[in-house]
């Protein structure tokens, strides 16, 4: 798979200030990359690095497989702060402007209009707008150059669930046209719910890197006991679905493959002549392991 970014100890520094310290990551091209964090973490200054609007102090980035400058970036849409338009206006107005200023044609502009469902709003005045179809006409402004990669920073932040449906199901639709997307966040379930890789940032360093799915989604875990815990321990070792054995107050916390569960495990022992004293399902949230992280680190 292609890459579509590469960072290699990207700094920011603010004075005494570090914002942003040595970040080295690689993101593939064609998924909803998550970056997480809670406010201050430096995900808004990263991307501000990524985008040329924000200087960097040290290190070096590059996209799409080592491109950079001014070109570059007319292959990434993106939204960093809230959205901007001329309330007066209405949006085909205001999407007239943005590509008079990006100097591109406007052969997109019913494309993305139907993309975030305004097309029949197209010509009600900005500010009569709600907070999320505001949000969403500047995902079409973005999404009007057709880009090959978007950059969307807190998209959902201040919107009500209904609005966050709509995000959500806005951002799926366009990884599924085939492009790649880089999601700034702090709401932990919205980053399960679309992104299938993440980095978790804490005051500017990157505290983790992993697949979202396996790493930081619905985990198994099961405490197990019995009264041989050696004989136990052994046979938990020979289990081709338990994939982590730890010893804990009250025997062995072990975690399995998703398929699998408590129930299967405990048939798989019995079926071998073992006999458990204890079994308990311990199924971790994202946030739990969020905080466990962020704590960590």
């Amino acid at each position: 798979m292609k890459q579509l970014l590469k960072t290699e100890a990207l700094t920011k520094r603010y004075g005494k200030l570090t914002a942003v310290n040595a970040l080295s990551i690689e993101i593939e091209e064609g998924q909803v990359f998550g970056m997480l964090g809670p406010n201050g973490s430096g995900k808004t200054t990263t991307l501000g690095m990524l985008l040329g609007v924000t200087e960097k102090t040290s290190g070096n980035f590059s996209w799409f497989g080592g491109e950079s400058g001014p070109e570059t970036r007319k292959k990434i849409g993106a939204i960093l702060e809230r959205p901007i338009f001329f309330p007066g206006y209405t949006a085909v107005e205001n999407l007239k402007i943005v590509a008079k200023i990006k100097g591109i044609d406007l052969k997109n502009m019913d494309h993305v209009l139907g993309l975030v469902n305004l097309y029949d709003r197209r010509n009600d005045q900005f500010g009569a707008y709600s907070l999320g179809m505001k949000q969403r006409l500047a995902i079409a402004a973005a999404m009007l150059c057709d880009p090959k990669a978007l950059i969307l920073d807190e998209p959902t932040n201040g919107l009500d669930p209904e609005g966050i449906a709509q995000i959500r199901q806005i951002i799926l639709d366009i990884a599924g046209m085939g492009k790649s997307i880089i999601l700034a966040s702090h709401l932990l379930d919205e980053v399960q719910k679309v992104c299938s890789s993440c980095i978790i940032l804490r005051k500017g360093e990157l505290v983790f890197q992993g697949a979202v799915s396996a790493d930081m989604g619905g985990m198994k875990r099961v405490e197990i006991d019995a009264p041989n815990r050696e004989q136990l321990q052994e046979a938990l070792k020979e289990i081709p679905f338990v994939n982590a054995i730890e010893k804990d107050a009250s025997g062995f916390l072990v975690t399995l493959d998703a398929q699998q569960d408590s129930f299967t495990l405990n048939k798989y022992l019995q079926d071998r002549g073992m006999v458990v004293s204890h079994l308990k399902t311990v199924k971790k949230t994202l946030e739990e392991q969020f905080l466990e992280i962020v704590k960590q680190s």
